[in-house]
């Protein structure tokens, strides 16, 4: 009856492949990731969207504030009356929400998850030009190709032009409270995201998680050989392949190098 419209449902993104994008700009990065199997998760307030990971009230009208707070009240106490549930509802109707929940509060909360949680990006597709140029540094890097992360918690980004926020600054993965992590504008669309959260720094993966490298079609001859001879001592196979431009379907295709 009172659900919580602003708490969208986190879709698990069921997805054959991920992939992820990079620069070169520390080599050693890149071999801690093929030889090692070793991940960085980087905090929210590391990443390119200065809203990444954050939540506010501000741009919701007061039905829709009482909404989200009756819904949070029967989520801790469901067996709630009707008449007590109107007595809320009437407080909170004559309380100047916006003064009690006042910036200060949300700069904390907003503080408290930018360093909290750390975030592994991943997309759909290892076709996108726009993520090649931005996050592959104009092709000359790599986008890794990942598969076997069914039993990671792998959620969809979702998008929309008002952000799901929340009022728990205890906020985890078991929590209904999380999918303003999972957030983002329309403006990022185009990445067609999905993220595994966790604690921020070096995580480590199953060899077997990543299935090739795809090498960017600008990418410079030392930087293609040094990443071939690290996949050489690889203890677990990895396909690796060079990306290139078909001027003709204007897409790109990919030949695996022997």
């Amino acid at each position: 009856m009172y659900d919580n419209q602003f708490q969208m449902i986190r879709k698990r993104a069921t997805w054959s492949n991920f992939y992820k994008y990079g620069k070169i700009t520390n080599p050693d990065w890149l071999k801690s990731i093929i030889i090692d199997h070793e991940y960085y998760f980087p905090t929210s307030s590391e990443l390119n969207d200065p809203a990444e990971c954050k939540t506010t009230i501000f741009d919701h009208s007061k039905e829709e504030m009482e909404s989200f707070l009756i819904a949070q009240y029967l989520n801790d106490y469901p067996n709630t009356s009707e008449l007590e549930i109107e007595k809320i509802k009437y407080c909170i109707r004559n309380s100047d929400l916006k003064t009690i929940l006042n910036k200060e509060w949300w700069k904390t909360l907003n503080e408290h998850t930018g360093k909290t949680y750390g975030l592994f990006c991943l997309s759909k597709r290892p076709d996108n030009l726009a993520l090649w140029a931005h996050y592959a540094d104009d092709h000359r890097g790599y986008c890794l190709e990942f598969a076997n992360l069914g039993n990671l918690n792998v959620y969809e980004v979702s998008y929309g032009n008002k952000l799901p926020f929340s009022l728990d600054p205890c906020i985890n993965q078991q929590t209904k409270n999380v999918e303003f992590l999972y957030t983002k504008a329309p403006e990022w669309e185009y990445e067609q995201e999905a993220r595994i959260l966790d604690k921020p720094g070096v995580m480590k993966f199953p060899p077997n998680f990543l299935k090739s490298i795809i090498l960017g079609k600008n990418i410079s001859e030392t930087h293609m050989n040094m990443i071939i001879d690290w996949c050489k001592v690889r203890e677990v196979k990895l396909q690796v392949k060079k990306a290139k431009f078909n001027d003709s379907l204007l897409r790109m295709e990919y030949l695996t190098i022997e």
